[in-house]
């Protein structure tokens, strides 16, 4: 018997029913953390998408000043490009996230080092939003007070800068948690997989 032979008559036979579910369990289970990864990317995709809409109407909300409407849409569109294009970015990873497998040690280290991409990319999308935060602020405010900021005046310059300190810290460590409970557990899952393939070598 030759080795075509041989080969033929092993693609025959068939596995016994429980290996084949076992193995495909097994494909299942490994694509788990990715497969939550790309759920949250897809729910933060929306959550994006919604935000964009909800703060076009901010100004009639907070009841902002005829003369301010102007300067808050244009920082608003300046906004929109800034998102629109952290969301191109999430959808990208949505999409080429599907075709990543963790079921051998490149693929595992490939998903892993795109996936810390991802995540470095959306902490600084949310770095790029404290500007805005600080701009939304200043429109917001009444009019005297952004005029005393603008004319110098020391009592509302040291005000604006302990807010904008205190936001800024607080989108950093809003940023820092919400990455952790969306992505840091299954990103885990991901480099312990990458350590059991380092240590079967």
């Amino acid at each position: 018997m030759n080795f075509d032979d041989l080969k033929k008559s092993w693609q025959e036979q068939e596995l016994p029913t429980d290996i084949v579910a076992s193995q495909e369990l097994k494909v299942k289970v490994s694509r788990l953390p990715l497969d939550k990864i790309r759920g949250n990317v897809k729910k933060e995709i929306w959550i994006q998408i919604i935000s964009i809409v909800f703060i076009v109407f901010t100004p009639n909300i907070l009841d902002i000043q005829n003369n301010k409407i102007g300067g808050f849409y244009l920082f608003y569109g300046i906004f929109v490009l800034i998102t629109g294009y952290y969301i191109l970015k999430m959808y990208r990873f949505y999409r080429t996230s599907a075709s990543l497998e963790l079921n051998s040690r490149d693929s595992v280290y490939d998903s892993y080092y795109n996936v810390k991409l991802y995540i470095q990319m959306y902490e600084n999308f949310c770095y790029s939003l404290i500007p805005f935060g600080i701009l939304l602020l200043l429109v917001a405010s009444p009019s005297s007070q952004l005029d005393l900021i603008l004319g110098g005046d020391l009592h509302a310059l040291k005000y604006l800068g302990i807010v904008s300190i205190i936001m800024v810290v607080l989108i950093y460590f809003i940023a820092k948690y919400w990455i952790k409970k969306l992505y840091g557990q299954y990103l885990l899952q991901i480099e312990h997989t990458l350590h059991q393939f380092k240590e079967q070598e």
